[in-house]
């Protein structure tokens, strides 16, 4: 995990500039349950890395949530479109009370985002992990507010 941090450094230190999103989704999945989303990821010019948790709405203990960390490359395919495919870990929770139950390993992810305006982006998002296939769309938007911060030197302090 180490050495997986540091390559995201590594990454991430190409470009000075990046930006944070959050994504909230709705879908299904392939077990016949509805689906939710939620992720934060912070993104340059060609990198991303994401955390968050995609789960099914279900009480049913072979279910469950899985939270998850990824990174990958954006693909630009035209200036509204763009595609990011991810490769991360994940910590599938079952059940808080039976640890045992609860396993971890590989996901992979296909975003297509499409953009609405300069702050928010529709996307769709196909996420396998463990046995579980998940198909969610929703809405991408920036935390980065509009307003440009004043710089230092213009900020006069007696």
């Amino acid at each position: 995990m180490k050495y997986y941090l540091i390559l995201l450094l590594l990454l991430f230190s190409k470009s000075l500039i990046s930006q944070v999103r959050v994504d909230f989704g709705a879908g299904f999945s392939n077990q016949n349950t509805a689906a939710a989303e939620l992720n934060v990821n912070v993104s340059s010019k060609d990198y991303f890395a994401q955390i968050g948790y995609v789960s099914h709405l279900s009480r049913s203990i072979d279910k469950g949530v899985f939270f998850n960390f990824s990174s990958g490359m954006l693909f630009y395919w035209n200036d509204k479109i763009r595609l990011a495919p991810s490769v991360g870990v994940y910590y599938h929770l079952k059940n808080s009370d039976v640890i045992n139950l609860n396993t971890t390993g590989v996901m992979i992810s296909q975003k297509i985002y499409k953009k609405m305006d300069s702050k928010n982006d529709f996307f769709v998002n196909f996420v396998v992990a463990e046995r579980a296939a998940f198909l969610t769309a929703g809405i991408s938007g920036s935390l980065v507010p509009d307003k440009k911060i004043p710089k230092i030197s213009q900020t006069y302090i007696f």
